[in-house]
């Protein structure tokens, strides 16, 4: 995992899932918005993200503590455009993003759900 993961997986972040789901539509809103600047941004990976980080927000009530903090870590890794690779900056933007999530989604035992690149 990417050392910016891990330290958002330390940080006790705000887990509330209006407010979590708040933060992925602003997000793909945000993204959407960018594309005038850069035409070459990942639109559609954008958008399987937070179609899988919305189900992983209404399975929370089914998770583990240790699964629910990694659930809203990898919703976190996506929601933040300056991660490893920041995220409109290139065609390539989302693709740390989509690897931490499918790795996070192996660990969930959901890798049905997996993106694939």
């Amino acid at each position: 995992m990417p050392d910016y993961f891990d330290k958002i997986l330390s940080e006790n972040r705000n887990d509330d899932k209006s407010h979590l789901s708040k933060l992925v539509d602003d997000y793909v809103e945000l993204a959407k918005q960018s594309l005038s600047k850069n035409e070459f941004i990942d639109i559609e990976s954008a958008e399987k993200l937070a179609e899988i980080s919305h189900f992983l927000i209404s399975r929370f009530d089914k998770f583990t503590k240790e699964q629910k903090s990694l659930a809203v870590a990898s919703i976190y890794y996506f929601v933040e455009s300056d991660d490893d690779e920041h995220d409109f900056d290139s065609m390539f933007g989302f693709e740390d993003d989509v690897e931490v999530m499918n790795r996070i989604l192996d660990k969930l035992e959901l890798s049905e759900k997996k993106i694939e690149i």
